[in-house]
């Protein structure tokens, strides 16, 4: 008998050992990718949360109001009046949203700083909720100079 054309590699022969490395070789490589993998993941979840907070809209987080001649801002704003007037007996009018705040909740809190017609400013916090036609006073203090 002759040489065999196809011979069986045995578990020694330099076939089986190269064999075996070259999967070894494979294996490390799909682990590496895995983990490569794993770690991207976790770097876009990182920045994905980190750019959604610092967004305005953050509940609880005031933000600056920047149009405050906005029609919607100025009913926020005379509502406050209307309203401290009618719990304190007081005859104010609004002639002015100085500067705004909102801040998002289970609904908008806005806190604005109104000039009024006795000459003075005051802070007025007022809760939103246009959805259900809700809107409450939480506070109406005077800012002194």
């Amino acid at each position: 008998m002759g040489i065999p054309l196809n011979p069986t590699p045995t578990n020694s022969s330099p076939f089986h050992k190269l064999k075996q490395r070259i999967e070894g070789y494979k294996e490390k490589e799909s682990r590496m990718v895995m983990k490569a993998g794993c770690l991207l993941l976790i770097f876009l979840s990182v920045v994905v949360v980190v750019s959604t907070t610092t967004t305005e809209g953050m509940p609880g987080g005031w933000h600056p109001i920047k149009d405050l001649s906005d029609p919607y801002v100025v009913e926020i704003a005379n509502f406050a009046v209307a309203e401290h007037d009618k719990r304190s007996g007081a005859k104010l009018r609004l002639t002015g949203v100085v500067k705004g705040e909102s801040q998002v909740v289970a609904g908008e809190n806005y806190r604005l700083v109104l000039a009024t017609s006795d000459g003075n400013s005051y802070q007025a916090v007022v809760w939103d909720k246009p959805w259900v036609h809700f809107r409450k006073l939480l506070s109406f203090d005077p800012l002194h100079a």
